[in-house]
C-alpha cells in the first residue's frame, strides 16, 4: 500500500528538515490539535501553541523524522496535562525552539532564550546542615537527579535493542559505585510478585500507569530494559528507562537532608565518571520533560505540620516565595496531623547548591511557621484553661 505524503513547497536543511510528512499522520495530528483548541486545558502546550506557530511546525522534522506530533502528542491527548510536551531527542530543544523556549520560559521563571544555565555546581556539599534535628516535622527526604545517555534517542524513540543496550551500559557503571552505595540491579521483567509488593511498599518500585506518560510512548516494549538498582540499605536507588535513562535517588525516612544531598552527591559523582551524559550548554542536562531541565534536581520531603494548613495565606506565602510546591499527602493519619508533601519547582537557572539552598531555607520556614502557631495556640489554650479553672473556683465559692 503506498503511503501519501504531504508537505511543504520549501526544502531546507539547517536547523529543521521540512520536507514530506505521512498524510495520515498530519491529519491526526490536525484533529487533535483542533480539540485542544476547543477544550478548556489549562496546559502551557495549549497557551503557547497559537495556529500561527502551529502552521509554522507542523511540516518540520528533525534529522532522525521526529515530528512535531511526537512532541506533543500527550499534551494533544490529554487535556489536564500541565505542560504537555516533551522532547523525544536531544535536538527536539533545537529544532522546534518556536514552541519549546516560551513554555520553558514560562514554566522556569522566566528563563528567556538567551538565557544559558550555570555549570553543575554542587557546592560545599557539608554545608547543607540537618533542618529537624529533633525529627519532630520531616517525616521523609529523597532527592533526585535524572540524566539521558549521549548518543541515544529518549526514551519513547527507544528501540527495544536501545532499552536492553542502555540497561547493559548502565548495570556495569553500577560496579564502580563507592562501596556503601553498591548493591543489586534486579531487571523489572525478573521480579517475583513479592518482590514487586515489597519494592511497592518501600516506594522504590516505578510502573507503567500514567496515562500522560503513555501517549507520550515512555511505555513503548515494557518491561524490556526496565530495572531498579538499590544498596544495602536501601537509602540510594536508581531507576533505569523510568522516563529518562536513569534516575538516581538518595532517600532516608525521618532523614537528615543534608545526608541525603551528600549521598546523591557521590552517587551521581561516580556515575558522571563512568558514563557520558546528554547536555546542552544553554538548558544544562536535557530531559524528556521539559520541566526538569538544568540541574535536573527534585528535592522532596514528607513534613508534620498541625497549625500551618489553618493559616493558608501564610503557607502560600512560604511556598511562593520559596519556589515550592505543596501537596496534602492523603492516607489515615492521627487527628489533628496533616503530612504535606514539599518539593522544589524549578531546576533550571540556577545551581544544583543554589536550589538546594532555597529549598531548605523554605522548610526552615514551614518549620519555624508551624512552632510559632503550636506555641501561640498552646499558650491560648493555657489562658483559656486557666480562665475556665478560675470561673469554677468562683461558682464554687459562691
Amino acid at each position: 500500500m503506498d503511503i501519501k505524503m504531504i508537505g511543504c513547497s520549501r526544502r531546507c536543511d539547517t536547523w529543521c528538515v521540512k520536507g514530506l510528512i505521512d498524510a495520515e499522520k498530519l491529519i491526526k495530528m490536525e484533529k487533535l490539535y483542533e480539540n485542544l483548541l476547543k477544550s478548556n486545558s489549562k496546559s502551557l502546550l495549549r497557551k503557547h501553541l497559537n495556529r500561527d506557530l502551529y502552521n509554522s511546525l507542523k511540516f518540520i522534522r528533525t534529522h532522525k523524522g521526529i515530528t512535531l506530533l511526537e512532541c506533543i502528542k500527550s499534551g494533544l491527548e490529554n487535556y489536564d496535562a500541565l505542560i504537555g510536551i516533551n522532547a523525544p531527542e536531544p535536538d527536539s530543544y533545537k529544532i522546534f525552539a518556536n514552541i519549546f523556549n516560551p513554555i520553558i520560559e514560562d514554566y522556569h521563571m522566566g528563563f528567556q532564550p538567551n538565557a544559558l544555565h550555570p555549570y553543575p555546581r554542587w557546592g560545599d556539599v557539608n554545608a547543607i546542615e540537618n533542618i529537624d534535628p529533633d525529627e519532630k516535622y520531616i517525616r521523609s527526604v529523597r532527592i533526585s537527579v535524572s540524566r539521558n545517555l549521549s548518543y541515544y534517542p529518549f526514551i519513547s524513540q527507544l528501540e527495544k535493542h536501545d532499552f536492553r543496550q542502555i540497561q547493559r551500559i548502565v548495570a556495569r557503571a553500577f560496579k564502580a559505585l563507592p562501596e556503601e552505595l553498591r548493591g543489586v540491579y534486579r531487571p523489572l521483567k525478573i521480579l517475583s510478585e513479592e518482590e514487586v509488593q515489597e519494592f511497592r511498599n518501600d516506594h522504590i518500585l516505578f510502573e507503567n500507569t500514567n496515562p500522560i506518560l503513555m501517549s507520550g510512548n515512555v511505555y513503548n516494549y515494557w518491561p524490556s530494559g526496565r530495572g531498579i538498582f538499590y544498596n544495602d540499605n536501601l537509602d540510594f536507588v536508581v531507576w533505569v528507562n523510568q522516563k529518562d535513562h536513569i534516575r538516581v535517588i538518595s532517600i532516608e525516612e525521618n532523614g537528615n537532608i543534608g545526608d541525603v544531598y551528600r549521598r546523591l552527591y557521590k552517587g551521581i559523582g561516580s556515575l558522571t565518571k563512568q558514563l557520558n551524559f546528554c547536555r546542552n550548554r544553554r538548558l544544562g542536562y536535557l530531559t524528556f520533560c521539559p520541566s526538569r531541565l538544568g540541574t535536573t534536581l527534585n528535592i522532596s520531603v514528607q513534613i508534620k505540620v498541625c497549625y500551618l494548613p489553618r493559616q493558608k495565606n501564610i503557607f502560600k506565602s512560604i511556598a511562593d516565595q520559596r519556589n515550592l510546591v505543596i501537596k496534602r499527602v492523603p492516607g489515615d493519619h492521627p487527628k489533628g496531623v496533616c503530612y504535606y508533601q514539599i518539593s522544589n519547582k524549578f531546576s533550571l537557572g540556577k545551581t544544583e547548591f543554589q536550589f538546594m539552598k532555597e529549598f531548605c531555607d523554605g522548610v526552615s520556614e514551614i518549620i519555624s511557621a508551624e512552632q510559632e502557631l503550636q506555641e501561640k495556640a498552646l499558650a491560648e489554650a493555657a489562658l483559656l484553661a486557666e480562665a475556665n479553672k478560675e470561673e469554677t473556683s468562683a461558682e464554687e465559692q459562691s
